[in-house]
């Protein structure tokens, strides 16, 4: 089985360097290009490898939602919410730049600088340990309703990106360094399913990334220093 996890496009607070988490933002201009570079992507990837898409699936919040219906619509295909593939819930700290949080609500850093420590939470959002469940639970469900060989798109953010990359082990075939994913980049998850009604959690160990953060697509006509790197929401 082939994943296809793309993250949104730009968007007004990844220029700002704000924490968005739930908070419901709209892509740029230059989002919006991104978004459509992707789709692009696809159908010409589609077409020359013979292959179909069989489901496109993304974050319900607006920036993932833009993002995967611009793909959806040069697929010819419709998109699937899927409420468990938002970002980390970030409660007190969305909207603000990461200085303004650290001066606001100097407490929380050592927490939030030890990455091991699963139980740090964001007032009023979410644990890392709870994140990490949840976008496993996302995954699996995506997992449970396709076959071994099927090809799947799926649009989040780039904190649900780092935290199932992270929580299944899968090694970046780059080398060791932060999974940093990039505005509109794809990354490549390939593992073997088991046809039978019984995938269980397993799967996750049987995986690898074929590719990480490629954002060639989108670097022909649109500035690089567009894409900005996931501010460390969660620190997964």
């Amino acid at each position: 089985m082939n994943l296809y996890l793309v993250r949104h496009g730009l968007t007004p607070w990844n220029v700002s360097g704000r924490l968005q988490g739930w908070t419901d933002v709209n892509l740029t201009i230059a989002g919006l290009e991104q978004a459509e570079k992707t789709a692009e992507f696809f159908a010409d990837f589609r077409n020359r490898q013979r292959m179909r898409f069989y489901a496109i699936y993304s974050s319900p919040l607006r920036r993932a939602w833009l993002t995967a219906t611009i793909i959806g619509e040069k697929l010819c295909m419709g998109v699937t919410a899927v409420p468990d593939l938002r970002e980390m819930r970030g409660g007190i700290v969305e909207g603000l730049r990461r200085e303004e949080w650290q001066r606001e609500y100097p407490e929380l850093i050592p927490a939030w600088a030890d990455r091991a420590n699963l139980d740090f939470g964001w007032p009023g959002g979410e644990t890392r340990k709870a994140f990490r469940k949840r976008v496993l639970r996302a995954f699996g469900d995506i997992v449970a309703q396709h076959k071994s060989y099927d090809n799947i798109v799926v649009v989040t953010h780039g904190g649900v990106i780092k935290a199932f990359l992270t929580a299944t082990h899968m090694e970046d075939p780059l080398g060791p360094r932060p999974y940093d994913a990039d505005n509109c980049s794809i990354t490549h998850v390939q593992f073997i399913v088991d046809d039978s009604e019984n995938k269980s959690a397993e799967i996750w160990s049987v995986g690898c990334v074929r590719a990480f953060n490629q954002v060639g697509h989108l670097h022909e006509d649109v500035d690089a220093t567009e894409s900005v790197p996931n501010p460390d929401l969660a620190m997964i």
